[in-house]
């Protein structure tokens, strides 16, 4: 390095306080003159606190990734336990002679009700946390929200979404979750 190889120098190590801490260090340095011979200047920085970021950054992201998966999943399962609750339902009334049969459909269906919970919290845990707030328009959020929700009998369901709505800053995934 003294005798002029490379203009400057970096790398990051981890040192230690004199209290025993560990701390994360970044090291500048660079080829000069002093007093007419040549020199390193040297700068060191203490990157402990950005080190500490990155780590919560990289492990937010993680999570992030965890709950993406885990709606995903819940989602799909969602579907499938509609389907069994539906045909056990349609099966109990199939059976109103057969009560032994319709009680062990219903508690099928009272089993799936229970999954459906698990399913939820599952649901919320996906949802939930993280905030990305950005500028939506609502009226395709209300649209897309509500076309998940058919029409119960005897019930009709309504709805006139205003194409003008004004558009609003915050998370889709929390507004959607007010909205259900």
């Amino acid at each position: 390095r003294m005798a002029g190889a490379g203009d400057s120098l970096y790398y990051e190590f981890k040192g230690q306080t004199r209290d025993g801490n560990v701390i994360h260090l970044e090291n500048y340095g660079i080829l000069t003159q002093y007093e007419g011979k040549a020199a390193i200047l040297e700068t060191l920085v203490d990157i402990t606190d950005r080190k500490q970021a990155e780590a919560e950054l990289l492990k937010t992201q993680k999570l992030e990734t965890v709950g993406i998966l885990a709606g995903k999943i819940a989602h799909d399962f969602n579907t499938l336990l509609d389907t069994i609750q539906k045909r056990a339902s349609n099966a109990i009334s199939a059976l109103e002679d057969e009560p032994k049969y319709a009680n062990m459909l219903k508690s099928a269906v009272n089993t799936s009700s229970q999954a459906r919970e698990l399913v939820r919290k599952l649901i919320t845990f996906s949802e939930g946390g993280w905030s990305i707030p950005r500028k939506l328009k609502l009226s395709t959020l209300l649209k897309k929200t509500l076309s998940q929700y058919p029409a119960i009998k005897p019930y009709i369901k309504i709805t006139v979404i205003p194409e003008d709505l004004k558009p609003l800053h915050g998370d889709a995934r929390q507004l959607r979750q007010v909205l259900h």
